[in-house]
């Protein structure tokens, strides 16, 4: 891949969605306030498995860090394996989704695509991807989990 990143494929979408978001279209680099500089600190909220944390973390360089949030077992799966194979040493992974207050939620998730996971049932129905869904929930919101 551009950039000499490496990932693992997880599914069929990562390839035809993910990697054609962040280097076909370019959706990162629209808005050129936004592209990661030496030394940000960088949360990707919803990493998946890693394609943006990775190519962040280069940008940031040594000075900088991304810390990067994805509650799908999963795709967490995923992002730990990415991050290793591409012997990357400042990302933090961190196996949570964020929100307003602490809660147990149920992360609903699709088998063709579990890049479309969302706390929100229909978001994933409703997707062309949300055939056949499954449900997980995660463990841990907090102190009193």
């Amino acid at each position: 891949m551009p950039d000499g990143i490496k990932i693992f494929v997880n599914d069929k979408a990562t390839p035809s969605v993910n990697v054609d978001d962040h280097y076909l279209r370019a959706e990162y680099l629209r808005n050129h306030q936004y592209v990661p500089r030496k030394g940000w600190i960088i949360l990707d909220i919803g990493a998946h498995v890693g394609l943006y944390s990775i190519w962040a973390s280069r940008k940031v360089g040594e000075a900088g860090f991304v810390v990067a949030f994805e509650p799908n077992p999963l795709s967490y799966r995923w992002l730990v394996s990415n991050i290793e194979l591409n012997k990357v040493s400042n990302i933090k992974t961190l196996p949570f989704a964020l929100g307003d207050k602490l809660e147990k939620k149920t992360l609903y998730v699709a088998k063709k695509n579990v890049g479309v996971s969302s706390l929100i049932k229909n978001h994933v129905l409703h997707n062309p991807s949300g055939k056949d869904t499954i449900f997980f929930q995660p463990c841990g919101a907090g102190p009193d989990a």
